[in-house]
Order: C-alpha cells, then structure tokens, then sequence
C-alpha cells in the first residue's frame, strides 16, 4: 500500500506526484461507493498511471467512479461512459 511509504512526512513537502499518489490511496483506506478524482494522473508517472488503471479496473464494480481527465487512454481505459466537454459544452458522449 503506497499510504504506508509516506505516512510520517508532512502533506505540504510533498512533490504534486507524491500529492497524487496520496491522494488515490486515500480510496485504499475507505470504503465508499463514490469515488470523484480530478486529473489523478497529472504528474504523475507511468508506472503509478498503470497501477491506477489496475486498481480502479478491479475495484470499480458496484461504485460509482466519476473522473475529470485530459488523459484519454487512461480515461477510455477505465470508463463505461464517456463525456467530452469543450469550453464547458457536451461535444461528445459514448458508451466505451
């Protein structure tokens, strides 16, 4: 679990991929059925992106998973709906 690796270091010293990283393992430490994650995968590297992946692909059923992204691979990747907005406007809406 990545929480146990920067458990005791202070939230504010961290770098933005390392605020990232803490913030998807907060979902690790609960139990909710909605998850809402705005551009999780900004900053951060490949190897966490594909861990992502994995974990909300396997975690995701039953739950309502909500997530803003300019990262359409791992958004296609993931999604059973997608939305494309433009300037705040629908541009696009698929069943993936």
């Amino acid at each position: 679990m990545i929480y146990t690796k920067i458990r005791n270091n202070l939230y504010g010293n961290y770098s933005k991929g390392m605020k990232q990283k803490l913030n998807f393992s907060v979902k690790e430490l609960s139990n909710f059925d909605i998850w809402i994650m705005d551009e999780p995968t900004d900053g951060v590297d490949k190897y966490m992106i594909n861990k992502m992946k994995e974990e909300i692909c396997d975690e995701k059923n039953g739950k309502i998973v909500i997530i803003t992204t300019h990262d359409f691979d791992f958004g296609n990747t993931i999604a059973d709906y997608t939305l494309v907005l433009e300037n705040g406007e629908l541009k696009n809406y698929s069943i993936t």
